[in-house]
């Protein structure tokens, strides 16, 4: 009867420790969680320590900021249909830049990488690495994320997205604050005192507010419209093939 007291109990106590885990993992809405711990243990079947594997399609999220030091990228996704959600917390790095615009970046290593499709980053902060989000497949999208900080010597992006969409963003002090490539989309974002504020190269730039930043706009084949363009060194760079609906505002003035 004893050992069969005893037995239960140590049954018990495994369940126990399963849910536990299983509770530190895992949302309530089954959302995976990524906090500081991950950083060591891995995500299942992703392998473990900096940076942190994503290597399974699905739902993720932070339940609180994540801290980066040395050259190290924080958060690579290896696979497609991810949705990754902040949380209104930040991915912080190890660098800073300086001067207002940028004149010098000091970051390392990449906050958020992806190279598959249909990724989508959402709700929250990257500050503090050479680029703070790099989204290189196909229809990726990048939503109410604010970028700062992020570049290294000449060069390095607060947020860049090939073939998708950057909306409703703000990118301070980075070298390059946003960055749009392949018929993507830039729109109702903030850029502010970055080395350039939005780059779009064959896509559209359309509802934009640009401040203080050496470059405005910088455009190759694009489309742009109804962007506000403020104290910039140069409002609009126009590489070749920019189409503007002439309802833009440059220092007052339609551009």
């Amino acid at each position: 009867m004893k050992r069969f007291t005893v037995y239960s109990l140590v049954l018990f106590s495994f369940a126990a420790l399963m849910v536990l885990t299983s509770a530190r993992a895992f949302a309530i809405d089954g959302v995976v969680l990524i906090n500081q711990n991950t950083s060591v243990s891995g995500l299942p079947g992703c392998g473990s320590s900096v940076p942190i594997v994503i290597c399974n399609p699905g739902s993720y999220r932070l339940p609180s900021n994540l801290t980066i030091t040395g050259n190290t990228d924080a958060i690579v996704i290896n696979a497609d249909n991810v949705t990754l959600d902040l949380n209104g917390f930040i991915i912080l790095g190890p660098g800073t830049c300086t001067g207002f615009p940028v004149s010098s970046c000091t970051g390392q290593g990449i906050g958020i990488v992806s190279i598959g499709s249909d990724v989508s980053v959402l709700n929250g902060s990257v500050v503090g690495f050479s680029f703070g989000i790099s989204l290189e497949g196909l229809g990726g999208l990048v939503e109410r994320v604010h970028a700062t900080f992020n570049g290294s010597s000449i060069f390095g992006d607060g947020i860049f997205v090939s073939s998708g969409i950057v909306r409703l963003s703000t990118a301070t002090s980075n070298f390059f604050g946003i960055v749009v490539n392949d018929e993507g989309i830039a729109e109702s974002n903030t850029a502010r005192g970055n080395a350039t504020g939005i780059v779009v190269n064959r896509g559209s730039a359309i509802g934009n507010v640009l401040l203080g930043n050496t470059k405005g706009l910088s455009l190759l084949q694009t489309t742009y419209g109804s962007n506000s363009l403020q104290n910039n060194g140069t409002n609009v760079f126009n590489g070749g093939g920019a189409t503007s609906q002439n309802n833009n505002n440059c220092d007052g003035s339609v551009c």
